[in-house]
């Protein structure tokens, strides 16, 4: 069960705030709240900057005790300041990019920022994510080294390696406690053991195909078809086991943006398409109606894993993800045949 604290914290955070809604809030706050835990985990969840706006534009400003609503508030300038400078250095990215002629398809954080949320100081974004072509990552990487950005590991071994997703960059000295870091992602599935699984499913191109233009960060770019974007979010979701509650409330608001506009069926068939019906039918179903309801989430992100183990706990979730006995015994196969690969892989003696 949820203490009072965080069934607040996700009352604020998730769907709309009706009359009812509203009520159950203002009831709540009336019951001697821990306003130290309740500004810590939701600085800790990524969501303090978005429920301080909720707050303020709800009427909602009187629950809160002083001291805490500046806290709040001050995360909110914080991110803003942030983001409005990490969108100034996106700017100058595409804008490179651009002009050697490279495609480019944004993801995540940048495209929820200033699309879906509407004001990029409600989404903390810790990089930027961009999709471009496998064959483009070695130019693209030439242009953003001119901007100074510099790759943390070998781009060479990133694109040998078959297990491998995307390639890291980083830059300092923007203004920014912790400077700039850009993944440039071929594939929108973002962790390997994923990629083993289901890449082979995963029809690239199509995504690029059906992607669509639209203008962030005042550059002209594409972003993702309405149903591969909220796929992708459900993986990018699913594969940080849920960890934090940013990551479920981004599909929220996704849902509410393009409500009307998607039909269900044809995003659970487009998910089909890419293997990933699963991993998007538990995230809506078992975890996000979860939040929604208030009641413990779902059992996925039940299980607790130890320490140790966490790099196989989003293998042992997908298996768990899995809704029929047939497509587990495949996952587990799936997973020992890829561990096996890699294995091998990591046997081979490097090129000289």
């Amino acid at each position: 069960m949820l203490n009072k604290e965080d069934r607040l914290i996700r009352l604020l955070s998730f769907g709309e705030i009706d009359a009812p809604r509203r009520d159950e809030i203002i009831r709540i706050a009336g019951q001697g709240l821990d306003w130290d835990y309740i500004v810590e985990s939701a600085s800790r969840e990524g969501v303090s900057s978005f429920i301080f706006d909720r707050i303020s534009s709800s009427g909602l400003k009187d629950i809160v005790p002083v001291p805490f609503f500046y806290c709040l508030r001050s995360v909110y300038y914080t991110y803003s300041a942030q983001n409005l400078l990490l969108f100034n250095e996106l700017s100058s990215v595409l804008s490179a990019l651009n002009g050697q002629r490279i495609p480019t398809i944004l993801l995540k954080g940048s495209v929820l920022a200033e699309r879906v949320y509407g004001n990029i100081a409600l989404r903390p974004l810790r990089d930027m994510d961009i999709l471009v072509r496998r064959h483009d990552v070695t130019g693209a990487v030439s242009a953003l080294e001119a901007l100074g950005y510099s790759p943390i590991a070998s781009v060479k071994d990133q694109l040998d390696d078959p297990f491998s997703y995307s390639v890291t960059l980083s830059k300092q000295g923007i203004g920014m406690n912790t400077g700039a870091s850009i993944d440039l992602h071929w594939h929108i599935l973002n962790a390997s053991w994923l990629m083993g699984l289901c890449s082979k499913k995963c029809d690239i191109e199509r995504l690029w195909s059906l992607a669509e233009y639209g203008n962030i960060s005042g550059v002209r770019s594409c972003v993702l078809s309405r149903a591969h974007f909220l796929i992708s979010l459900a993986v990018n979701a699913f594969t940080h086991s849920y960890h934090r509650l940013i990551l479920l409330v981004d599909i929220d608001k996704a849902l509410g943006f393009y409500k009307g506009t998607i039909a269900m069926d044809s995003l659970f068939l487009e998910a089909g398409r890419c293997g990933l019906e699963d991993i998007l039918d538990i995230t809506l179903n078992d975890i996000l109606l979860s939040e929604h309801s208030g009641k413990t989430r779902g059992h996925i992100a039940g299980h607790v894993f130890k320490r140790e183990y966490r790099s196989f706990r989003p293998c042992l979730m997908y298996i768990l993800a899995c809704r029929s006995t047939v497509k587990r015994f495949k996952a587990v196969f799936g997973i020992i045949r890829v561990a096996i690969l890699i294995f091998i892989f990591r046997l081979k003696p490097k090129k000289s």
